[in-house]
Formats: C-alpha cells, structure tokens, sequence
C-alpha cells in the first residue's frame, strides 16, 4: 500500500511510503514530530477546535434549524469558491433522480467524456450538493461533475439515502461512453462505498463500477466511538463525537445495527473490486483512525488502495481555502488523470 504523507505546505511534490499505522508524535495525536508550519489560514481553523456541539435534538422539529444554520455558515465559502473558480452550476434530473452538474467553463465537455460521480458530506443531517469540494475538483481536474442529492436525517434514513445515491448512480452513469471518477466525503463517502458493495453484487453490468475512487475522511464505521477511536476528539476544528456524531448517527441509523455492512462499510466485503482507491485523511481527523482500519481492510481484500495522510490537519480540511488545500486537490487531480490515462 502506498501512504502519502505530506508534512508541509511545501511538500506537496513528494510522496512517502509509510508502514501503515505509524503513529506521530508532535502537534497533536497524529501529528509528525517535526512538521513544519501550517499555513496562517490553516492555524487560524485549527485555533477553533473543538466545533460547538449540536444544542437541540435531531428531530423533525429542530433538524431543519439545523440545516438551515449549516447552510448560513458555508454559503459564504461556496460562493468564494464560485467566485474563484469558472464553474457554472446547473441542476438537473436524472431519471427521477435530483442531480446538480457542475461544469468547467473552461473545459468544455461531451457525453463522450470521462467525469466525476460526487456524494457530499454532512454526518447524514447536513450538506448540500455544491461544497467547495465539488467546486475545487471540477475546476482543476477540468472533468463534469454530477453531484448527486440523497434526503437527509431524521427526515431519511437509512437505508433509504443508500438507495436513493445507488438509484442516481444508475440514472447518471447508464448510457454513457465516458468513465465515471467516483468521488465522496465523510457521510457521502459512507454512501459511496455502500453503493460499491452493491454493484460488486450484481450479475449486469447495466451500470459501471468507477474508473477510480477518491474518498475524503470517509465515515466507514457507523459504531459508538471508543477510546481508540477518539484520539482526535478535542483537536479536530470541525468533527467531534460528543455532542455532536453522537446525535448525528442515531437519527441517521433509527435503531438499526451498525453491523449491517451497508451502514458501516468496514464491516463490508469489497473482494473482487479492482477500481484504484485513494483515500484522503490527516493528522487531526477524527476519522483518521477508521481511516487507516478501511485502508488495511480493503487492501486485504485485494483493493488497489493509496492512503493520502497530511500532517497537522483536520476532517474533510478541503472544504477551507487554504494553501494546504489547493496541494491536496492538486494530488487528487494528479491521481484521477493518472488512472483515466491507463
């Protein structure tokens, strides 16, 4: 397996091979000893750690507050990253299936073209379609992106958003010459691999599997956190367990077993997937442990897995423009242009 660890801004260039599982020392739980500074902007973030919890019940009440809060503090972000990149937005449907494209003005695209399949983020009750994810990857890979819309907790459960992303997939990608890039984030990337144990069951082959897989911070384990599973709790600006996953994941699961390996995928069975899989981590990730238990998981399956681990930082930390962040996008690019040119 290869492990990408990038201690600084300025090694966004080299990539280093690491025995998974190492553990740093140094600025917090997984973080390397001699890392060097992160950038102002990056600092500033981490100096808000922990994120407030969530102060009300994830009802049907409350959980539209919720979203309706979550949408007032990224929309600035979402339309500094408009304003950044020449990508136009444009909502679709697929069948039945809700699908916002977003589309590289600079690019111009075909139906015969390869593009990205993305699933946001949102720990299930937050989230939308256009994140500054789906912007920067549009703009800098140049590919059409179809970012796919799933309901919401408590409103949708599971395993209702898994079925509606497995739906879109099969709306988006049926009939099409080009090759989808399958791309997600933290709960979107849950979805992802949910979809992909999916169609490692089928007997048609109606709807493709992707040409490559990026997964950033992915939630793959559903489970009560642990004391191991919590090394980052505190440090980590944006996730936390406590007050915060804790509500989240009961109002998405409603009662059922987090052993079901559509809700927790690294409990899943992916033999037989050949697809190359990056997986997108960091120093002070809450995830990071779940993270790096998918990769060796996956690996011992038989998946081609990259683990890309950055130091110093935190979940899904692409979603803040800094300059740590265009380097990650940069090494996202460079990993999808490398597998749709096999």
């Amino acid at each position: 397996m290869k492990i990408w660890r990038f201690p600084s801004t300025t090694s966004s260039s080299r990539a280093f091979r690491y025995p998974l599982g190492m553990t740093r020392p140094g600025l917090g739980a997984n973080d390397e000893h001699n890392a060097e500074p992160l950038s102002e902007l990056a600092e500033a973030m981490l100096a808000s750690a922990p994120p407030a919890s969530i102060p009300v019940p994830l009802n049907a009440v409350f959980s539209p507050v919720v979203r309706a809060l979550a949408r007032r503090r990224n929309k600035g972000a979402i339309a500094d990253a408009l304003r950044r990149n020449r990508v136009s937005v444009r909502n679709t449907d697929h069948e039945g299936s809700d699908v916002t494209e977003l589309i590289s003005r600079d690019h111009p695209r075909t139906e015969d073209d390869d593009y990205l399949v993305y699933v946001h983020g949102g720990a299930f009750v937050v989230g939308e379609p256009v994140d500054s994810i789906s912007i920067g990857l549009t703009a800098s890979t140049g590919l059409t992106c179809f970012s796919l819309h799933y309901g919401l907790a408590p409103g949708t459960r599971f395993p209702s958003s898994l079925h509606q992303i497995e739906k879109a997939w099969d709306a988006v990608t049926s009939g099409r010459s080009g090759r989808p890039v399958l791309v997600a984030t933290s709960a979107g990337a849950n979805l992802a691999l949910g979809v992909l144990q999916q169609l490692l069951l089928r007997d048609d082959a109606a709807a493709p599997l992707p040409a490559a897989v990026v997964l950033f911070s992915p939630a793959a384990d559903l489970h009560e956190f642990d004391s191991a599973r919590l090394v980052n709790e505190g440090l980590d600006p944006v996730v936390k367990w406590h007050g915060m996953l804790d509500k989240a994941l009961p109002a998405y699961l409603d009662g059922h077993d987090p052993d079901d390996p559509r809700a927790s995928p690294i409990m899943g069975d992916f033999t037989g997937l050949t697809v190359p899989t990056l997986l997108v981590t960091a120093g002070r990730d809450l995830l990071r442990p779940d993270v790096l238990s998918l990769a060796r998981r996956l690996e011992h399956q038989g998946v081609p897995i990259e683990v890309d681990d950055a130091a110093g930082l935190w979940h899904a930390y692409q979603q803040v423009p800094t300059p740590e962040t265009a380097a990650s996008l940069e090494r996202v690019r460079r990993f999808v242009s490398t597998h749709l040119s096999a």
